[in-house]
């Protein structure tokens, strides 16, 4: 048996096969609300702004404003490193 860990897989589901199919394709889809004009993310069943129930998926503009970020930080011989990339894996990621 291959003692290599495999990388944790999304959950895909009706509601966020959308955002999933187009993060596959090299694009990011988010929900938008046609009544409010409010872009979401997460995937919901409705708008959380309006409550509207007919969402769409659009691609984002790929704009957009850092407001935090997350580092995780691995401990090896009692000295702490905060990576950036391991491998494939990003270990610093944006968050809106």
């Amino acid at each position: 048996m291959d003692s290599a860990m495999l990388k944790p897989q999304p959950r895909v589901t009706a509601l966020n096969r959308p955002f999933w199919d187009g993060c596959s394709e090299g694009r990011l889809l988010i929900q938008h609300c046609p009544a409010c004009a409010k872009s979401i993310f997460y995937p919901r069943v409705c708008c959380p702004f309006c409550q509207h129930g007919e969402l769409d998926w659009v691609q984002a503009s790929g704009n957009g404003k850092v407001i935090t970020h997350s580092c995780l930080q691995l401990k090896s011989a009692g000295k702490t490193y905060c990576t950036r990339k391991t491998d494939d894996i990003p270990k610093s990621l944006p968050a809106s």
